[in-house]
C-alpha cells in the first residue's frame, strides 16, 4: 500500500516537472561576445534564473563564403554558444534566417543582394543542410525556418524600398503580401524537406525538430491565417513573439504604464490564448500539423519590456509585468518562454535587458528570479 502511494506521488511529481513551461534566454550581443568575462557573466546570470534553453540566430549573410575569415569567425562564435549552453545543461534553438539590406549586407561582397530580399530557395536549402548537419552533430535538436517572416526587415519577395537619400527602408517592401506568403511557404517547405531527407538518410538524429512561425506582432491574423487558407504545412512546433510594448501582459486593450511616454501596443501576450485556439483549428483542418497529424505545441521565442528608447516603461512596471507575463503564458499551456535579452545595449539599440552593462541585475531580473524560485525552477545563486 505504502509503495503504491509512493509511486502515485512520484508519478504526479514527474508529470509536474514535465509539464512545467521551459524558460529560455537570448542575447545576440553578449552570448556571441569575444569578451570572455562578460559572455560568461551573461550565461551565468541566465542559468541562475532557472533558464534551461538558449535561442540563437544563424543568418545566411553572416556565413556567406565571400566574407572569408569573417564567416569562419562568426560560425566559431555560434559554435561557442552551443558548447557553452551544453556545458551548462541547456538546450539550443537555432533560427536559420536572412535579413534585409540595412541589417547587414556582407562587407566586401559586392553584387550580393541582401539575403532576406527574394532569397533563392536552392541557396537556402544548401544553407539549411549545412547548418543542420553541422550543429545536429553537436547535439542541437531545435531549428526554425526563418525569423519574423511577416516583417519586411527579414523577408521581402521583391526589394526593400530605397528612400530619396539612398538609404534602404527595411520596414517597406515592394512585393505584395501574397507574394511574401508564397515565398515563406516555399522556404519552410524547402527546409522541412531537407531535414526529413537528412533523417531518412540517418545523417542526423530523428529527434531533430524544425519549428515554424517566429512571427512578429500581428503575424497570426495578417500572415499565417491567410497563408494556411490555401496551403498545408508540417512542422514540429509553432513559435511566436508576443511583445506587448507598453501594456500589461494580461490584456488586449491599449492600457499604458503610468509615467511612460510610450503609447505603443500590439497583439502580444494578451493574444496567446487566441494563438492556441488557432493551432487547434489548423490541426483539426489538417492545415498545420506535426508529422503525426497532431496540433503543434506553442513556444514564445522572444519577449521583453523595453528599458530604454521611446518604448521604455518605468522599471517598477517591468518588475511587475514580467512575472505576470510568465503566469499568462504558463496558464495558456505554452511550452517555452524566451527572455530577450540579458545585458544592456548601447544607447539607441534595442534594449529589453535584464542586466546592467556590468552584468549586475535589475529589479526586473530579481522579479523573474523570485517567480522562478517560487515555481520550483532550478534557480542558482546569481552574481
Amino acid at each position: 500500500m505504502a509503495r503504491a502511494l509512493f509511486l502515485v506521488v512520484l508519478a504526479i511529481f514527474v508529470a509536474g516537472i514535465a509539464a512545467r513551461m521551459e524558460i529560455a534566454v537570448q542575447d545576440e550581443a553578449y552570448f556571441l561576445s569575444d569578451d570572455d568575462a562578460m559572455r560568461t557573466k551573461a550565461f551565468t546570470q541566465a542559468r541562475a534564473l532557472g533558464a534551461t534553453a538558449v535561442r540563437q540566430m544563424v543568418a545566411m549573410h553572416l556565413l556567406h563564403p565571400c566574407r572569408g575569415a569573417e564567416a569562419f569567425h562568426e560560425l566559431a562564435k555560434i559554435t561557442r554558444v552551443v558548447q557553452t549552453a551544453k556545458r551548462l545543461g541547456m538546450k539550443v534553438q537555432l533560427v536559420l534566417m536572412g535579413v534585409a539590406a540595412e541589417w547587414g549586407t556582407p562587407r566586401g561582397c559586392s553584387g550580393l543582394r541582401p539575403t532576406g530580399e527574394n532569397p533563392n530557395i536552392a541557396t537556402y536549402k544548401k544553407f539549411v543542410k549545412s547548418m543542420v548537419t553541422y550543429f545536429a552533430k553537436q547535439g542541437v535538436r531545435r531549428f526554425s525556418s526563418w525569423n519574423e517572416p511577416n516583417h519586411p526587415a527579414f523577408l521581402c519577395a521583391g526589394k526593400s524600398v530605397v528612400s530619396k537619400n539612398g538609404d534602404v527602408d527595411a520596414t517597406k517592401c515592394s512585393a505584395s503580401s501574397k507574394q511574401n506568403l508564397k515565398l515563406f511557404a516555399k522556404l519552410h517547405s524547402a527546409a522541412w524537406g531537407v531535414v526529413k531527407k537528412l533523417q531518412k538518410q540517418k545523417k542526423i538524429s530523428p529527434k531533430v525538430q524544425l519549428w515554424i512561425g517566429e512571427l512578429a506582432g500581428n503575424g497570426l491574423k495578417k500572415f499565417m491565417i491567410p497563408l494556411l487558407k490555401s496551403t498545408k504545412l508540417k512542422a514540429d512546433a509553432f513559435s511566436f513573439h508576443p511583445y506587448q510594448y507598453c501594456s500589461p501582459p494580461n490584456t488586449k486593450k491599449a492600457i499604458f504604464a503610468p509615467g511612460s511616454a510610450c503609447k505603443k501596443t500590439m497583439g502580444g501576450m494578451g493574444y496567446v490564448k487566441d494563438v492556441q485556439k488557432q493551432l487547434a483549428k489548423w490541426a483539426k483542418a489538417g492545415r498545420l500539423t506535426t508529422p503525426k497529424g497532431k496540433r503543434l505545441p506553442l513556444y514564445l521565442t522572444e519577449f521583453g519590456y523595453f528599458r530604454t528608447s521611446a518604448n521604455a516603461i518605468p522599471e517598477q512596471y517591468r518588475a511587475k509585468w514580467y512575472p505576470m507575463a510568465l503566469n499568462v503564458a504558463a496558464k495558456a499551456g505554452v511550452k517555452g518562454f524566451v527572455l530577450y535579452q540579458m545585458v544592456q545595449s548601447p544607447p539607441g539599440r534595442w534594449d529589453t535587458s535584464l542586466l546592467n552593462g556590468d552584468g549586475s541585475v535589475t529589479p526586473a531580473y530579481n522579479a523573474i528570479y523570485a517567480w522562478a524560485k517560487s515555481k520550483g525552477y532550478p534557480v542558482r545563486p546569481h552574481l
